[in-house]
């Protein structure tokens, strides 16, 4: 795959490579979809123009899920447009069904944002001493999120 691309179609047997190796480079937005999906005609289009017009800062990846059916098995996917936004390997958000084109336009270029410009990292951490000196469980205990500057 050249890294110059901005949209691919994608299949069960490059997946692998297409989207999560070359997620470790720049974001990739995988657009689940399927031809009879009326949702899917419509925001296929516009994902393409939106990668186009920033110019690679994110691969658009497009996986027709009734011919390739194991990847979107793996993830999970049972309805469909679903977007997967993908950084350093892993998914990292995950958008369903039909929404609409400011909220998705905002999760994909804050997330292009955020990987290209090396803004921010965002730390959840969990304080061990809230719960283990209490009866609460983890699941209630203080979460706190950091956000620290990359040196």
């Amino acid at each position: 795959m050249e890294s110059a691309s901005v949209v691919v179609d994608v299949t069960d047997a490059d997946f692998m490579e297409t989207v999560v190796e070359e997620s470790k480079r720049r974001p990739v937005v995988v657009d689940l979809w399927a031809s009879w999906c009326g949702p899917c005609k419509t925001l296929g289009p516009i994902l393409e123009r939106v990668a186009e017009q920033r110019g690679g800062a994110f691969l658009l990846a497009r996986l027709d899920v009734d011919v390739n059916p194991y990847t979107a098995g793996q993830f999970g996917v049972q309805s469909i447009p679903t977007l997967m936004l993908f950084k350093g390997g892993q998914p990292v958000e995950q958008l369903i069904g039909a929404q609409s084109k400011p909220a998705i336009l905002s999760k994909i270029l804050r997330t292009a944002s955020l990987w290209s410009r090396n803004r921010a990292r965002i730390a959840i951490t969990v304080s061990p001493t809230s719960w283990l000196s209490s009866s609460r469980s983890p699941s209630r205990s203080r979460i706190s999120t950091q956000i620290q500057k990359r040196n």
